[in-house]
């Protein structure tokens, strides 16, 4: 999760730059700051959702004394590998749009 969140936050920092900021919080409160802080909040939830049902459906079945079924042992493994694989794409995307934004950016004479 914290590549991902690092990836969202080059990602629209270099897309949305706001290099006229005097301090800080004029660029938090810029536009990619915003749209940052939205998508950060809404990656959270997801993962929350992805990584908490499977969490609490392993702590309710170690309380008891029986063992979990196959087929949700086979939804918790899906939840997880969905996680992995969402903070992954979701770091990999952001970072090459970041790069391509502050390459698009680039003035030098080749």
């Amino acid at each position: 999760m914290s590549f991902a969140q690092v990836g969202l936050a080059a990602s629209l920092g270099a897309r949305y730059p706001r290099f006229s900021a005097e301090n800080a919080a004029q660029v938090s409160g810029s536009y990619g700051g915003v749209i940052f802080m939205i998508s950060a909040v809404f990656f959270v939830i997801l993962m929350i959702v992805l990584i908490g049902w499977p969490s609490s459906v392993y702590l309710y079945y170690s309380v008891r004394p029986r063992p979990i079924p196959m087929a949700r042992q086979l939804l918790m493994g899906a939840c997880f590998i969905g996680a992995a694989g969402i903070s992954l794409a979701t770091w990999w995307i952001s970072m090459r749009a970041g790069v391509r934004a502050l390459e698009s950016m680039d003035h030098t004479p080749s």
